[in-house]
């Protein structure tokens, strides 16, 4: 008995073939499932980024909106007592109006007081006011005739401005030479 082969029961080949298949399918499922859940991790987190951020946004433009509203009732309580502080220093200094210095000096306030309104009035109209494009802003042309000799750089020195400035009104390349006659563009001047 010691010389005869030893024989193994194994599975049958049907088992072998089933339980490989078993295997493969449980670990292709297992494989699916951890896919999912990485999508779905991933698209729960996007979407928290993406809500969080908006909702940032959105509140920090109302808190600015409401502070913007909450300054202009002060502006104007402020431009109020100027004016009222104005007319007091005017109604007291009118009976010093002996002293010329002093007379001066209030004038000079006076004046500073109302430019500063000027700029306060002409920053409101800048809110109100319509796009640049709606209005129109007559110019008129200056051109300058190129005479033998002449380069870019004297023309823009004669005129005081800049070489490119010069090629850019005129479409000029870099190394395009100037002809004696040529009609350049040297400014598009606002007329009176």
């Amino acid at each position: 008995m010691d010389n005869e082969p030893e024989f193994r029961v194994d599975e049958a080949p049907e088992e072998r073939r089933d339980s490989r298949w078993r295997r493969r399918t449980e670990s292709s499922g297992n494989r699916l499932l951890a896919v999912m859940l990485g999508v779905i991790a991933f698209v729960l987190f996007t979407g928290g980024i993406v809500y969080f951020v908006t909702r940032a946004a959105t509140e920090g433009g109302e808190k600015l909106q409401a502070k913007i509203a909450g300054l202009e009732p002060r502006m104007g309580q402020l431009e109020k007592q100027v004016g009222e502080i104005q007319k007091e220093l005017r109604e007291k200094f009118a009976a010093a109006s002996a002293d010329p210095a002093l007379a001066q000096r209030l004038d000079v306030v006076a004046q500073k007081v109302e430019a500063l309104e000027r700029q306060h009035q002409s920053r409101k109209e800048l809110k109100t006011r319509p796009v640049a494009s709606e209005t129109a802003v007559k110019t008129s042309k200056r051109y300058h005739t190129v005479h033998k000799g002449e380069t870019l750089l004297s023309i823009s020195r004669k005129y005081g401005i800049p070489v490119k400035e010069l090629r850019r009104l005129n479409h000029l390349a870099a190394n395009q030479p100037l002809h004696n006659g040529q009609k350049l563009l040297v400014s598009l001047a606002p007329s009176s």
